[in-house]
């Protein structure tokens, strides 16, 4: 097994015992002596008597470790602590760290720890002194900078480590220590004293180490580790020629191909897993070919069951192997392999067919949501109109832009972009179709008066009474077939409008939007479409602020599904159109509507019988 340095230093960090450090109850002992405002000393106690009923532990069951606390309170969950709104989530998270920090006497030894005159002190003094003395510019160093490097010194002080010692090995040892909080602080602040290193506004290179500091966080979405170089390749190009499509004789293009991704992510899952099941040295095997035949499938299918008992965290959902195995028949079959087997496996392991029995596709979550569009007509409108006030936001920052006030330029731009980009991903959901997030996300557009011959997605006319339209390939869907949907410009809720506004106002202030045909261009890379991590960032805490509450992207599906169905029950080719899913696919995931909307109706019925004359 390859070395890896997380993992030893999470093992070699001592574990203290509650008994030693105290618990949380000793917080309700140290308010009254603590010095602390009556109003704040009953705000801390009501929190921290909530602790138990959030945790589902007993106050001498919580230790009195505001690291650890801070890692088990999620940031932005109202849900999870009872709260209506975000805010008052924050709210209540911050309060219990800061009672427990005040109880365990965190706040006198950080004050210590700052009051030191060492090697960060004398850093962060020059870097004051610099920055009150030369004209730099927010771009060069914007001032709340100073925040993450005075987090990131004060880890250090707590490991022991000089500033002349931050090196790989140190980094590591901070980044691992950190909460979970802290650990985006740390490679900021880490990216940021490199790039201090070579500045030409100061001199700091005399208190730093003598080299840069390489550090990289570790991939923690990675469940396995990386194939050798030879097994990838090979892997890359069966996905390659499985997705490929069919080869036109006549003119020598293929076509019919399918999206490589879902097939790709099956096929090294399956590797991985089974690399794993028969304890096999990747390095030593010649070709993964042998580890897809009925055998080593057997052995990937019995691990995956194992992994889900065991909770290690490379389980998957019966749901989820049921889609990795499905993919595999035109994987193997596109490379001249049998695919008899996998059904086979799909249909003989109860593991399996209990999970196609059980899965509606659904989490809990969606489902509650459905229900509340079911019966809320007021919700229903703001989930069909969300792009309204997301471009209402966007448009009152821009006025802030135009107003001659000072403002910090930098930041209202992001913000315009985030509201500006789910103003418009919104208005695609309900006027075009409920797109996935990566379909969304590759859109390309062309705004013209001649758009028949145009090979964009997106066609929108420059006559603003005329219809758009989307138009996204097969091969680029999950499903393998197109989406064809006409935007109507007089749909009443204004979704091209929104379209176009975003066209005109904010896709401009994309940094290489010129040379990008994207909807959505990305903020870094030319020619590239924003990456899905950073539409993720803004649409999470955006969405938490609404009605909606932490509604996904993927349930602009779900909620135009249940709508639908609710409108006309038993039509499942109606939302399948809508959906661009297989009427048998509908009905499995979306039949709990219709059979509550029976059950209601039969009720009626039975009132009818009795009470109607």
């Amino acid at each position: 097994m390859s070395y890896d340095p997380y993992r030893e230093l999470e093992s070699a960090l001592p574990h203290t015992d509650t008994k030693e450090k105290g618990t949380v109850s000793r917080v309700l002992d140290w308010l009254p002596v603590s010095g602390l405002a009556e109003s704040t000393q009953a705000d801390y106690r009501r929190v921290i008597l909530k602790l138990p009923k959030v945790l589902g532990k007993s106050l001498e069951d919580i230790a009195l470790d505001w690291r650890s606390l801070a890692d088990q309170l999620p940031k932005d969950d109202p849900k999870f602590f009872g709260c209506k709104t975000a805010a008052a989530a924050k709210a209540y998270r911050r309060k219990a760290i800061a009672a427990v920090k005040g109880a365990s006497g965190e706040p006198d030894r950080k004050r210590e720890r700052q009051s030191r005159q060492d090697g960060y002190s004398e850093f962060m003094a020059e870097l004051k002194r610099v920055m009150e003395c030369k004209s730099i510019t927010r771009n060069e160093f914007h001032p709340k900078q100073v925040i993450c490097l005075r987090s990131y010194f004060d880890l250090a002080r707590q490991k022991g480590i000089e500033i002349r010692d931050l090196n790989d090995q140190s980094a590591c040892s901070i980044y691992t220590a950190a909460t979970r909080d802290q650990k985006r602080t740390v490679v900021n602040a880490i990216t940021l004293l490199n790039r201090l290193r070579t500045v030409s506004w100061g001199n700091f290179e005399r208190w730093l180490p003598s080299a840069p500091i390489e550090f990289k966080p570790p991939d923690r979405r990675r469940r396995h580790g990386r194939l050798p170089e030879h097994l990838d390749e090979e892997l890359a190009v069966m996905v390659e020629i499985a997705c490929k499509g069919t080869r036109d004789p006549s003119t020598g293009k293929t076509f019919g191909g399918t999206k490589p991704s879902p097939v790709r992510h099956a096929a090294y899952k399956v590797v991985h897993t089974a690399l794993d099941a028969q304890g096999l040295d990747a390095n030593s095997l010649v070709s993964v070919a042998g580890l897809f035949d009925r055998p080593a499938l057997t052995d990937v299918i019995a691990r995956w069951q194992w992994y889900e008992a065991q909770n290690d965290p490379r389980a998957i959902k019966g749901s989820t192997a049921i889609g990795y195995l499905a993919r595999l028949t035109a994987f193997l079959e596109g490379n001249g392999y049998s695919s008899s087997h996998v059904s086979e496996l799909l249909r003989d392991v109860e593991w399996l067919v209990t999970a196609q029995a059980n899965s509606d596709g659904m989490t809990p979550a969606a489902k509650h949501l459905c229900k509340q569009l079911w019966r809320d007509r007021q919700l229903r409108l703001f989930f069909l109109s969300l792009h309204v006030p997301w471009r209402k936001e966007a448009m009152g920052l821009l006025r802030k832009t135009r107003s001659g006030k000072p403002h910090d330029g930098v930041r209202l731009v992001e913000q315009i972009r985030k509201y500006g980009v789910l103003a418009a991903f919104a208005a695609l959901e309900t006027d075009a179709a409920p797109l996935r997030v990566t379909n969304a996300l590759e859109i390309s557009y062309e705004v013209s008066d001649r758009l028949s011959k145009s090979d964009a997605w997106l066609l929108i006319s420059r006559e603003k009474g005329r219809d758009a339209a989307l138009n996204v390939p097969a091969g680029t869907t999950k499903n393998g077939k197109p989406i064809n949907a006409p935007i109507r410009a007089r749909s009443q809720f204004r979704g091209l409008s929104t379209i176009r506004w975003y066209i005109e106002n904010v896709r401009p202030l994309f940094p290489h939007h010129e040379s990008s045909n994207y909807l959505f261009p990305a903020i870094g890379e030319p020619g590239r479409p924003l990456a899905y991590q950073t539409f993720l960032n803004w649409w999470n805490p955006a969405i938490r602020e609404t009605p909606m509450g932490c509604m996904t992207p993927h349930n602009y599906r779900h909620g135009q599904a249940t709508i639908l169905i609710n409108a006309r029950p038993g039509d499942w080719a109606f939302a399948a159109s809508r959906l661009g899913d297989e009427a048998k696919t509908v009905e499995r995931r979306y039949g709990w509507i219709d059979h509550e909307h029976l059950m209601i109706e039969g009720h009626r019925i039975l009132e009818e019988s009795v009470f109607v004359a």
